[in-house]
Order: structure tokens, then sequence, then C-alpha cells
């Protein structure tokens, strides 16, 4: 059956996947491909994430767990920024077209 990235390669949505690990002091915002329309964004420790261009802090932002995922859509890739909500979180990226 295959996973959903595995299943999107065959239709040629795929664009590229990203890595980011996370400390709690800076917002960091992702390196979004050109063509991209949408990501799914899941992550390994608990953080805080916003859309709006804002940076959200360790305690303000829609919070992601270990192990949730969340989709973004087109003009909210440029604006998505995220922080951990305390130690180091892994936030992996796979890019849509």
């Amino acid at each position: 059956m295959g996973n959903l990235t595995q299943r999107a390669g065959d239709y040629g949505l795929t664009i590229s996947s990203q890595s980011i690990s996370q400390d709690a002091t800076t917002a960091t915002a992702l390196t979004v491909p050109a063509n991209a329309t949408s990501a799914l964004v899941s992550v390994w420790g608990d953080c805080a994430f916003r859309t709006d261009g804002t940076d959200p802090t360790s305690s303000s932002g829609h919070p992601l767990l270990t192990g949730d995922n969340v989709e973004i859509f087109s003009s909210d890739l440029a604006s998505f920024k995220v922080i951990s909500q305390s130690g180091t979180v892994v936030v992996f990226v796979t890019y849509f077209k």
C-alpha cells in the first residue's frame, strides 16, 4: 500500500522533503519550493505554529504535539513559522504541487 509520499510520488505530486531541527529560542520558517501548493508537516516533539507571519512563542500559536501533523495550503506556506515548546523538536515537511 505504501505511505502518503510514495503514493503522491506515483502521480508526480511530491516535490521535495525538508527536515528542521528546532529549539525553543527562535521561530523558524519553511524553505518552500517555488511550485509547492501544499505541505504535510509532521513533528517529533511539542511545538507551536502560526500561519499569519507572526512569530509563535513557546506558549502562543497552534499546538502540535509529538506525532501530530497538519496540512498547510498555498499562501500559508510562506507565512508558516514553528517554535519548540521545550527542548528540541524535529519538524518533517513534505511539499506537494
